[in-house]
């Protein structure tokens, strides 16, 4: 993943954790001491992308930080660039292809650096002198698009590996379903998305896109590109100028003629396959895009299966081949995709779901679900958690684990699992399904790691995948004596997924260039056939109770479905007969980088390591620009700055000059975060000349000097587990102002020393949205706060405020209801605080000692146009929010009514193709008690 966004910062990890560096000519790894041993492996893969990642782009990059975080379970990877850096999360996915997960990240994001580095050149590296790291990452931000940023990246994790996602079928199953069923989108639709239609992802896209172009034209073309972005940025266009001075096309050009080449390939690919026949279980919603995913017979008739769509959150629903469909359970957010049931008995069948009975509740669902550390954003568990059908609750069998992939044993007393340790070691265990706890160890190392394991029929044998330096094999693993048998030998091509069935097992295979559902013979385990052939794809398969057929996905361009097929091994097609048909882009690629990947890591080879001192870590100045930028409240101006984020994002800094145009004053700032322990420690200091006016006809202009000293400790906690964010935040803050050298010729004029407490809390809950929903579907926040002013020479009274939010589903799905409850009590000192709750709208300012408001809103969308008006505008999402404010203002014996009534109109939208959407609008109000009509424009990124 890349993230140009400036000054990002991910969390931190553990405040106990003690760190070490390995500093080499070309890359600075940093690392907790537990993961010393992986870290010396790493040297030799980071040798190899230097020597070869760099090669079709041309250049060698400077020196980069690797921040090392191994004690999240959340498996990803981000190149940053302000400061820049590559930040590794070390925990495999479960459903990670034949390549060592490490190895993986680090050539992928190493792509990245390169495609960055690479910009910082020409104007942008006149830039970087006024502005420092941030002048290439906004030159990236802005010009270069995501699609190819990230397609690149895969295309060189395909070519320097035998494996790599430009290889598995079921990467590329998406764009080549959507292509080959539904026709290619519009350039801006399939480039930034889209809230109606489900569009492939950017590494999709990007990696046929940027291979095909490729395949035709040469990697230069690209180099071009880049170029261009880097030397003539302000010509607007430039990486569409530069793909056009190699190849004679623009990106949207380009785009059109590698979706006609790709449709071409994809068509022979069709026409050549044979597709074997089944029956559809699930029932799709008027065509929309949904995913039924990992199904399992409950019994004969009824099956469980993962539910995702673009319209809800992910369920576990029970279906049944007459269309029936219900909700058994809402899990929080998984870890891993994989979860097992305990069956039904066989009594259980359609006739009696048909009248209503409920025979089909006995059952249990396992599977694992993420859940954070409260404070620390870099530490996280894998826990599972149990459904139980008949009382219909959930618990958790595991607490602060690191367990995935769970499967019941046949006898419902156990569970297999696959457990990854801080260090990388990875282990399948059994656990007591009465204690929570581990009772045997099956198999561990430190060097391979296990997938998705499953009990054969009688509870003796267990099933799984493992990944080695030579690709992935299959396992079949004799629980009781502790005997292991291959029964798929190591390889690169893609397997996934075994279940025993019978004398055979089953399991997905990339053979045939489509996903498709494989078995193997037990008793002759070089006997491997192709069970289906699926036009697009097919896995995950599971045999029925009476062992006569089997029900799997199959992927459509409208989503995974359930589907079902004879369980007949006569009809069953011999491996040595599946023939390849598909494009393979990635030959070429691998023709073209002509890379020798088979290198052995040197394993007698130790790098120099050495203790890294957090201490002597606190400043990184990265940045700095001839503005005042202060990212960290949200201002901007004339001026200067300077920013500083370390490596380990614990410490933030930002010195700078505010020059006020306004005022024609400036002041010096200094503002400091210390998030390294568990409650965040600010601090900002601001020195400098004010000016301001008297009011009246004879307004006169008053100059004074103002010294502000705040700081203040944060605790911000997170919880997660079930389908709920949660969180609460409490704050505590001190502000000493001194105000000096006031020309106000008023004896009233406000000078010495004024010292502000303020205190607040958050709390919240706050259910998962869908990728439509406008509003949570439910939710509570809770908000207050207390100032008060008992020191120092001036006093400004006190102010109380407390507030509330409640979200409600509306009439239709993705409208949604939200009201607002606030109230204020302001007491007053020789001056007084500013409002602590928003006024209703149309209001601008009421000084009141009492405040009691509402605000409720109606909010829907209105369109899904996925219109553009050229490169200037693309029309994602048009939004409607009605709402009504009211309340009262008291004080000085007089109570005040508050009122007014209004539409807000928004667009979800993309400027001139930037990748960030903006939320663009107006506001048009009228206030029923003053008879006064107002409007407002409403403006955000969403970031």
């Amino acid at each position: 993943m890349l993230l140009t966004a400036q000054y990002y910062n991910i969390g931190q990890d553990p405040s106990s954790l003690k760190w070490r560096q390995i500093k080499t000519h070309d890359f600075r790894i940093i690392y907790p001491v537990n993961f010393e041993l992986r870290a010396q492996k790493m040297n030799s893969i980071l040798d190899f992308v230097y020597t070869n990642a760099t090669k079709t782009l041309t250049y060698k990059p400077k020196p980069i930080p690797i921040i090392i975080h191994n004690y999240n379970t959340e498996p990803n990877a981000v190149t940053v660039w302000a400061p820049k850096r590559i930040e590794l999360f070390t925990s495999p996915p479960q459903d990670t292809y034949a390549h060592d997960w490490i190895d993986q990240l680090v050539i992928h994001e190493y792509r990245h650096v390169v495609q960055l580095d690479r910009t910082n050149q020409g104007f942008t590296k006149v830039l970087s002198w006024f502005m420092g790291e941030q002048a290439a990452a906004s030159i990236n931000g802005i010009f270069v698009p995501s699609w190819f940023m990230e397609g690149d990246a895969v295309c060189t994790e395909t070519s320097l590996s035998h494996s790599g996602r430009g290889r598995l079928p079921a990467f590329e199953m998406l764009l080549r379903t959507q292509i080959s069923e539904k026709g290619a989108f519009t350039y801006d639709k399939a480039a930034m998305g889209s809230y109606k239609s489900f569009v492939p992802n950017q590494y999709a896209l990007g990696y046929s896109l940027v291979a095909n172009v490729r395949r035709k034209y040469g990697y230069q073309t690209w180099v071009s590109a880049l170029d261009a972005v880097a030397r003539k940025p302000y010509i607007i266009t430039p990486f569409n100028k530069g793909l056009k001075k190699a190849t004679g096309y623009g990106k949207e050009n380009l785009y059109r003629i590698s979706m006609h080449d790709m449709d071409s390939m994809w068509k022979y690919q069709d026409v050549n396959t044979f597709k074997t026949p089944y029956v559809q279980i699930s029932s799709q919603s008027n065509m929309k895009y949904e995913n039924y995913k990992f199904p399992y017979y409950l019994n004969d008739t009824l099956v469980v299966a993962e539910f995702t769509s673009l319209d809800d959150i992910t369920r576990f629903v029970i279906i049944a081949p007459n269309g029936f469909k219900q909700v058994v359970n809402t899990p929080g957010f998984l870890s891993s995709e994989n979860y097992s049931i305990e069956n039904l008995p066989a009594s259980a069948n359609l006739s009696k779901i048909n009248k209503g009975e409920k025979s089909f509740k006995h059952f249990q669902l396992a599977w694992t679900e993420t859940i954070n550390d409260p404070r620390w954003g870099q530490r996280s568990f894998s826990v599972i958690r149990i459904f139980d059908g008949e009382t219909g609750k959930t618990r958790e069998l595991t607490a602060k684990g690191r367990y995935f992939a769970p499967a019941f044993s046949p006898d419902g007393k156990s569970i297999a699992a696959i457990t990854v340790s801080p260090e990388n070691r990875s282990s399948l265990v059994i656990i007591s399904l009465v204690t929570g706890k581990e009772t045997d160890t099956i198999i561990t190392s430190l060097t391979d790691f296990f997938m998705t394991p499953s009990w054969s029929n009688d509870g003796t044998m267990l099933v799984f995948t493992q990944l080695d330096a030579h690709g992935k094999s299959i396992v079949v693993n004799d629980v009781a004596k502790k005997e292991v048998l291959t029964i798929i030998p190591a390889t690169y091509t893609d397997i996934a997924n075994p279940v025993f069935a019978g004398e055979y097992v089953l399991f997905n295979g990339s053979y045939s260039g489509i996903e498709n559902i494989y078995a193997v013979d037990l008793s002759d385990s070089e006997k491997v056939y192709q069970v289906t052939s699926a036009r697009f794809g097919a896995c995950n398969a599971n045999l029925s109770p009476d062992g006569k057929r089997i029900v799997y996905s199959n992927y459509t361009s409208d989503g995974y479905s359930v589907v079902e097929a004879d369980f007949n091994p006569e009809s069953w097609k011999p491996i040595n007969e599946v023939v390849d048909f598909s494009p393979s882009l990635y030959k070429h690629l691998v023709d073209e980088e002509a890379v020798d990947f088979d290198f052995q890591s040197d394993t007698t080879l130790t790098y120099q390591s050495e203790p890294y001192k957090k201490g002597l870590h606190i400043f990184n100045f990265h940045s700095w620009a001839p503005a005042y930028i202060n990212y960290m409240d949200g201002e901007n101006g004339a001026g200067i700055s300077f920013m500083s984020q370390n490596d380990l994002s614990t410490a933030t800094t930002i010195i700078g000059y505010k020059y006020d145009m306004a005022e024609n004053t400036g002041k010096v700032t200094l503002d400091f975060s210390w998030q390294a322990w568990y409650p965040m420690i600010d601090l900002k200091i601001s020195q400098g000349a004010r000016a301001a006016y008297t009011g009246g006809d004879s307004s006169v202009r008053y100059n004074f000097n103002e010294t502000i000293i705040s700081g203040g400790l944060t605790l911000p906690l997170i919880f997660t587990g079930g389908k709920y964010y949660k969180g609460f935040r409490l704050q505590a803050f001190t502000s000493w102002y001194n105000i000096t050298n006031n020309t106000l010729p008023d004896e009233d004029r406000l000078t010495g020393t004024i010292q502000s407490l303020d205190y607040s809390f958050y709390a919240y809950r706050l259910i998962k949205q869908s990728s439509k929903d406008l509003f949570p579907r439910w939710g509570q926040s809770i908000t207050g706060s207390y100032r008060h002013s008992p020191l120092g020479d001036n006093n400004l009274g006190s102010i109380v405020s407390v507030g509330t939010r409640f979200y409600f589903p509306g009439l239709i799905r993705h409208h949604g209801i939200r009201i607002d409850l606030n109230l204020q009590y302001k007491y007053e000192g020789s001056y007084s605080y500013s409002n602590q709750i928003n006024l209703p709208r149309g209001y601008d300012y009421i000084n009141a000692e009492q405040l009691a408001l509402f605000a409720l809103n109606y909010k829907f969308p209105v369109a899904y146009p996925d219109f553009a008006l050229g490169p200037l505008i693309y029309f994602k999402r048009l939004k409607a929010n009605v709402f009504f404010d009211g309340g009262s203002a008291s004080g000085h014996h007089e109570t005040r009514q508050l009122q007014s009534t209004g539409v807000e109109l928004t667009s979800d939208m993309h400027l001139l193709r930037f990748v960030f959407p903006v939320d663009l609008g107006v506001r048009l109000g009228f206030r029923p008690l003053e008879k006064q009509y107002f409007a407002n424009f409403l403006f955000s990124v969403n970031l």
